[in-house]
């Protein structure tokens, strides 16, 4: 029996209220300023009045779109497939078997943090399901259920065990550390996030240094104009992109499961959760970068089957796991591997 979740509706009237609004604010500006040079102050009254009432306007359009959305958003299982609807203007209506789906994303912007929903993306090994299987605006712990169904659903052996897994679900929803226990973690990644977080905190002090030097130099020669963008690139654009990196690093997990491999992090206010199926994986390596040969550190890098946006081949889509022992790295791949032979 097919079963159809629906995203939160207070996500998509906060997007949709936001982006109207923003949009309002800068024409609104331009034509009070239109308005200022060439009439000055004659009719400012009404000109206020006149964009007060065009504000509500937005407003009332904004949720009037927003319920509009909302309507066309859905996903439902069935025994087979998953499909997924979206759009009002241009609709969309896309069908997944469950045994092409390559791999799982669940994530989080800066939308999506506020509200504490997540976006669920499935890949399949084609270039439209990058676009056409993404659905955004459900609960963490609906969003986690939608991933464990489509997940149980492809590994089954028959479409007995998948009906069974449909049906598995209670009245309540399950919460969020239900579902992590759902599929018991057999393994973990041991990464060395001090020793990473070294190497990064040592090359931003000797960018800062040359930075440094840089500005005592221009200082010297007169050059006062540059010092302006020593700084702003040195001090503060190129250590933040480190910074940045290494808060990606240090918040990397990745854990093999019974019937996947999950890795998952968080930059800022955002975070990505990938599951891997065992048998969507087509290659594991083990791999060294000029930084990470510095510390003696090595990066696992899995990839999948599915079809990436820039891509205009059928091109493997990696995932890496950063800042390993080769001894780590090395014990993960055979992991994979042997889970790759067995599924």
């Amino acid at each position: 029996m097919a079963e159809t979740l629906k995203p939160s509706f207070k996500f998509f009237l906060f997007e949709s209220l936001f982006s109207g609004g923003l949009s309002a604010f800068f024409l609104f500006f331009f034509v009070f300023i239109s308005w200022l040079a060439f009439f000055q102050t004659s009719g400012l009254a009404v000109l206020l009045l006149l964009l007060l009432a065009a504000g509500v306007v937005v407003i009332i359009a904004s949720w009037y779109w927003a319920k509009l959305y909302w309507n066309s958003c859905s996903i439902t299982f069935d025994k087979d497939s998953v499909t997924i609807r979206h759009g009002v203007i241009r609709k969309s209506i896309s069908t997944f078997s469950y045994k092409e789906i390559e791999q799982v994303d669940t994530g989080q912007d800066l939308f999506s943090a506020i509200f504490s929903v997540s976006a669920l993306n499935l890949y399949t090994m084609s270039l439209q399901s990058a676009i056409a299987g993404q659905i955004r605006g459900f609960s963490e712990k609906d969003a986690q259920y939608i991933k464990r169904i489509v997940l149980a659903n492809k590994s089954s052996k028959s479409s007995k065990s998948a009906s069974s897994a449909l049906s598995a679900k209670s009245s309540a929803m399950p919460n969020a550390s239900t579902v992590q226990r759902a599929e018991k973690v057999l393994t973990a990644a041991v990464i060395n996030y001090k020793k990473y977080g070294q190497g990064i905190w040592a090359i931003i002090g000797f960018i800062l240094l040359i930075d440094l030097l840089a500005i005592v130099y221009l200082l010297i020669s007169g050059a006062g104009e540059a010092i302006i963008l020593v700084v702003f690139y040195g001090v503060f654009i190129i250590p933040f992109i480190f910074l940045v990196h290494l808060m990606q690093v240090t918040t990397t997990k990745f854990q093999i499961r019974s019937n996947e491999a999950i890795v998952s992090y968080s930059v800022l206010v955002s975070n990505s959760q990938a599951s891997m199926p065992f048998a969507s994986i087509q290659d594991v390596t083990v791999s060294q970068g000029l930084f990470e040969r510095l510390l003696g550190l090595w990066s696992l890098k899995v990839q999948t089957g599915r079809r990436t946006t820039y891509s205009k081949e059928n091109a493997q889509t990696v995932t890496s796991v950063p800042a390993l022992s080769l001894e780590e790295a090395n014990r993960l791949k055979n992991i994979l591997l042997n889970k790759m032979h067995s599924a």
